[in-house]
């Protein structure tokens, strides 16, 4: 089973903020591994040693994406989140809305984009660093411990060896 995790700040940890990713299928499917949220600590060196494989021809490489659908869908999820809470919908009309945004950001998120990859700067803001590397990654696949085993190169030339 696919899906995108999703960056989540938590602003009141034991130790401070910081920062994990989640796949909100996880939470809906019963077959989905668990856990299904990880610490940024845990799959962010793993992660920077893949990015400094990053080896960018002079050439560009054009493709087109709708760069706000994402945006959009993510609040949508939320909407559906607080019409559950609000009692609106009911669970299963949830787990119906939740799992079809899902498959719909899957597809935006392999859809082809615009790339224009810039040298990853560590110090910048998570988000920044996110677009970033959406740009160099399809996916960064997560074994059923949900650390990395893999990434997906968006152009698989671009990975030294």
């Amino acid at each position: 089973m696919t899906g995108r995790a999703t960056s989540h700040t938590t602003k009141y940890g034991s130790y401070g903020p910081y920062i994990s990713y989640q796949c909100y299928r996880g939470r809906y499917e019963p077959d989905h591994p668990r856990p299904y949220m990880v610490s940024e600590r845990d799959v962010l060196p793993w992660v920077q040693a893949e990015v400094a494989r990053l080896e960018i021809p002079a050439t560009s490489v054009s493709m087109t994406e709708d760069p706000l659908a994402r945006d959009r869908l993510v609040a949508r999820r939320q909407r559906v989140i607080d019409n559950y809470e609000d009692g609106l919908i009911d669970k299963t009309e949830r787990d119906r809305k939740l799992v079809e945004i899902g498959d719909e950001l899957e597809r935006t998120g392999s859809a082809e984009r615009v790339m224009a990859v810039p040298a990853i700067d560590w110090s910048w803001d998570p988000d920044t660093i996110n677009q970033v590397l959406r740009s160099v990654f399809d996916a960064i696949v997560l074994g059923t411990d949900l650390r990395p085993i893999r990434a997906d190169w968006a152009v698989p030339e671009w990975r030294a060896a």
